[in-house]
């Protein structure tokens, strides 16, 4: 009986241990995601509280200034002609939205399987 409390608690243990380090790797990939975003030229828009009008595409941009951000930055809406597309896009930590970053983007900044998969 002794044996089995003790595992359960250490059970719990773990598993408390492991949220905990799950959430401080999800802030610290935030954190380094924002940093990049914003030293890029991105710009945080909408608000956050705005993001839930934007069509989402379940497509991840591949490569966008060199950088590999698959699972990070989705693009959820594109418009525009020639050389310039405004692209939005939504980054996320698992799934759940948290931002929405705009800049004018060239398209050879992206990924050539990406860009002929934008909508708009």
């Amino acid at each position: 009986m002794a044996f089995a409390l003790l595992a359960l608690v250490a059970a719990v243990a773990v598993s408390v241990a492991v949220a905990a380090w799950r959430k401080g790797a999800a802030a610290r990939r935030w954190h380094l995601l924002r940093a990049w975003a914003d030293g890029a030229g991105w710009q945080l828009r909408p608000s956050a509280a705005d993001i839930g009008w934007l069509p989402a595409v379940a497509l991840p941009i591949a490569v966008v200034d060199g950088r590999h951000e698959q699972h990070e930055i989705a693009v959820v809406w594109s418009a525009g002609k020639g050389a310039t597309t405004t692209v939005y896009v939504r980054v996320a930590d698992h799934g759940a939205a948290v931002a929405s970053y705009q800049r004018w983007l060239d398209p050879t900044e992206l990924d050539e399987a990406v860009l002929t998969a934008l909508p708009g």
